[in-house]
């Protein structure tokens, strides 16, 4: 053996040693984590699509140290159990939903944004760099959670309309008042909205178990909201049935929805250190990666509902917009006072908005609807 070769030998078993003696010997530790998931499999943007994308990500960047185990709706353990399934942490350790379900005023936030709020760049500045995750792990944790951002949808459209929205507030109450409309709107949005037409709408989520579009032709709901344009292409001309509706695309009440992955916290910290930046990696990678995807269907799907499907698309009318931007400080406001814990998410959500304003104002294209209306600083 040549003096070369045994020196080359030497530094290969040297770097060896370095290596084992850097890697904990636990961070190979196999960690099985079964998520299942609130959302139906077969749809765009919140199905299979979504949740695989994250599951193989994890799996990739952790190199198979943690495996993703996924669960459709309902399958391991009901939906309305879904958080507290998590929390026990015997039959499921994660789940990918919204901060609507897990029943804490203050998580709303944390779920479609919030009306007028941000848009999904915004979203995901406040949220890794503003210190957004870090205040809602705070608070999950004597919940028993952790929960990171997994995917995110740009833009929820206001939604399906069996007739057009009059120009104003008074039209609107005028036209519904004693034959209310009928109108899928979940969140906070849909309470903003109540607010608004107060007797005129009937806020109702549907016949269970009947998809949104049979509801629409079967008189149950007048107006629905459901996702984007991608999703919604799928889930309503898929069938001969669909019947001539007004598209609304407006965006006012969720600017962006982010899908969020819970963990059981016992469970996430049970992970190495190693493994834990890991995942947080893997899953900022697929937020980011998911929100370019459906930027780009959506923008497809919206051309296609024009060109194709022949569908009226309109935007919410100004002066209905001025008064649920005015609704939504009310709300806003009321829930602060009454939870000190969403009171805590809101300034800091404010205090936020108010140091990006001062650098990005000119920017705005539209500033009532970026922060800058009457009623947001106190």
């Amino acid at each position: 053996m040549t003096k070369s070769i045994r020196m080359k030998n030497a530094f290969l078993v040297l770097i060896a040693s370095a290596v084992a003696l850097l890697t904990p010997v636990d961070s190979f530790a196999k960690v099985k984590i079964v998520v299942q998931t609130l959302f139906p499999t077969g749809v765009i943007s919140i199905g299979d699509d979504a949740t695989v994308p994250v599951k193989e990500k994890i799996e990739a960047v952790t190199g198979g140290s943690i495996e993703i185990i996924l669960a459709g709706p309902g399958e391991i353990v009901p939906t309305s159990d879904l958080i507290s399934a998590v929390v026990a942490g015997d039959q499921i350790q994660g789940a990918f939903c919204l901060g609507t379900v897990t029943s804490l005023t203050w998580d709303e936030m944390y779920a479609q944004s919030f009306p007028f709020g941000f848009e999904a760049d915004e979203y995901n500045s406040w949220l890794y760099e503003g210190g957004g995750i870090a205040l809602q792990n705070e608070k999950l944790a004597d919940e028993g959670l952790v929960a990171f951002p997994a995917f995110s949808l740009p833009f929820d459209a206001s939604g399906w309309f069996k007739e057009p929205l009059p120009e104003t507030t008074a039209a609107f109450i005028g036209m519904y008042q004693n034959n209310p409309l009928k109108y899928r709107l979940f969140g906070l949005g849909g309470e903003v909205f109540e607010r608004v037409m107060g007797g005129a709408v009937a806020r109702v989520p549907g016949v269970a178990g009947v998809s949104v579009l049979d509801n629409l032709i079967n008189g149950d709901l007048d107006a629905a909201e459901f996702l984007g344009p991608a999703a919604d292409e799928q889930a309503f001309f898929s069938d001969p049935g669909m019947p001539a509706l007004y598209y609304y695309i407006t965006a006012w009440h969720s600017p962006t929805t982010i899908i969020q992955l819970y963990l059981n916290k016992d469970v996430y910290y049970s992970l190495t250190d190693q493994q834990r930046i890991q995942l947080q990696t893997a899953l900022r990678e697929q937020t980011a990666a998911s929100l370019a995807r459906m930027m780009k269907l959506n923008g497809e799907a919206l051309k296609r509902l024009q060109d194709i499907h022949g569908v009226t698309v309109l935007e919410t009318p100004e002066k209905i917009l001025d008064d649920l931007r005015a609704a939504t400080i009310e709300i806003l406001n009321e829930k602060a006072a009454g939870d000190p814990d969403f009171g805590d998410v809101l300034l800091h959500v404010r205090d936020f908005v108010k140091t990006q304003q001062e650098a990005w104002k000119k920017a705005n294209v539209n500033p009532k609807d970026r922060f800058d209306y009457d009623g947001w600083q106190p």
